[in-house]
C-alpha cells in the first residue's frame, strides 16, 4: 500500500491524517515544527452556531459542532474532553 504524506500537523492536517489512518491508509505527517505550533496553536478557533448568514451557513456550523463532538468521543485522553466551543 502506498503511503500518504500529509503536510502540516495543525488541526486540518492532524484531522485528515486521523481520518485516513482510520480508513486503513498508511499516513506520514510532516511539519516544520511541533504539532499545532503554527496557526492552529495560536488562533482563537470558535465553534458555534450563534451567528450565521444563511440556513446553509447555520447548517455548516452545526455540522462543525457535531464533528467536534464525534472527534472528542473517538480520541482517548483529555485533549478534547471539555467542549467550550473553542479549539
Amino acid at each position: 500500500m502506498e503511503k500518504i504524506v500529509v503536510i502540516g500537523a495543525g488541526i486540518m492536517g492532524a484531522s485528515l491524517a486521523y481520518a485516513l489512518a482510520g480508513a486503513g491508509r498508511e499516513v506520514v505527517v510532516v511539519d516544520a515544527g511541533l504539532p499545532a505550533s503554527g496557526a492552529s496553536g495560536r488562533s482563537f478557533g470558535w465553534i458555534n452556531a450563534s451567528f450565521f448568514l444563511s440556513r446553509a451557513h447555520f447548517d455548516l456550523r452545526l455540522a462543525g459542532i457535531a464533528a467536534h463532538r464525534r472527534l472528542k468521543a473517538a480520541l482517548p485522553g483529555p485533549a478534547l474532553h471539555r467542549f467550550c466551543g473553542c479549539i
